[in-house]
């Protein structure tokens, strides 16, 4: 039985005047998948994450989701920013509630279902805390489960740790495969880092530099949970020689 992408791309195109920026992408996601856009800083990520969340409508080409054109139009994906765009005015529930409530729940209900997620991500004890108050990981978190309460099939993540210290990383790496894995989530996520494609993905798409186009499509053939002595096997080696290669 094969199983339909729970999102496609179809070669896409992109001129910003007279600027070339995407050449016929052309990419898929599998449910519960975790796939990675990789690539050189300015090769058109996120001008390609843009036009999956309808902000952009492409030159041509389209998006695809349930065998449904959603080119140009907005609302049916979870879109994370590479900052976590937290309201510094409003508690951490109140952060996190703010997408139940734009979908017409009261803000108690938004609140108490908002709550019941906060152990899950390590976020228990913070209800009332306000965004200053956390460390740059734990606003990763509220962030993140902010995105996961837009309640919608596939998120999207633009370099989530990008802004991060390289051992806080890790750890919001290995915690948010776990999160994934408990969620049933299908994530598709932006980085220009090797390591942490090769770490996370199920996939891996290289992007050229602008004009960005595919350069391949690389299944991540290691074992999960994964750990930091997998990443030294002869077959993340291999992969890691392969990504370097190309780019």
């Amino acid at each position: 039985m094969t199983i339909s992408p729970e999102l496609e791309v179809q070669n896409v195109t992109v001129y910003m005047e007279s600027l070339f920026v995407l050449d016929r992408i052309s990419i898929y996601i599998q449910p519960e998948e975790l796939v990675t856009i990789l690539g050189p800083s300015g090769c058109g990520k996120s001008t390609l994450f843009s036009v999956i969340a309808g902000l952009i409508k492409p030159t041509s080409g389209e998006v695809i989701m349930h065998d449904q054109s959603i080119t140009g139009t907005l609302g049916h994906v979870s879109y994370m920013t590479q900052k976590d765009l937290l309201l510094p005015w409003r508690s951490i529930l109140d952060n996190v509630s703010l997408p139940l409530v734009l979908q017409g729940e009261s803000w108690k209900k938004s609140r108490e279902k908002a709550a019941s997620y906060f152990s899950l991500f390590g976020l228990e004890g913070f209800e009332t805390a306000y965004p200053l108050e956390l460390s740059g990981g734990m606003k990763q978190r509220a962030a993140l489960l902010r995105t996961c309460l837009f309640q919608k099939p596939v998120l999207l993540l633009d370099e989530p740790f990008g802004r991060l210290d390289a051992i806080t990383k890790r750890t919001m790496q290995n915690w948010m495969m776990g999160i994934a894995q408990k969620m049933k989530t299908t994530i598709l996520m932006i980085t220009h880092d090797v390591e942490e494609a090769i770490y996370l993905s199920d996939r891996i798409y290289i992007l050229s530099k602008l004009p960005g186009k595919v350069l391949a499509e690389l299944t991540v053939s290691l074992s999960k949970p994964r750990t930091a002595t997998i990443m030294t096997s002869s077959v993340a080696n291999q992969l890691r020689e392969k990504i370097l290669s190309l780019l």
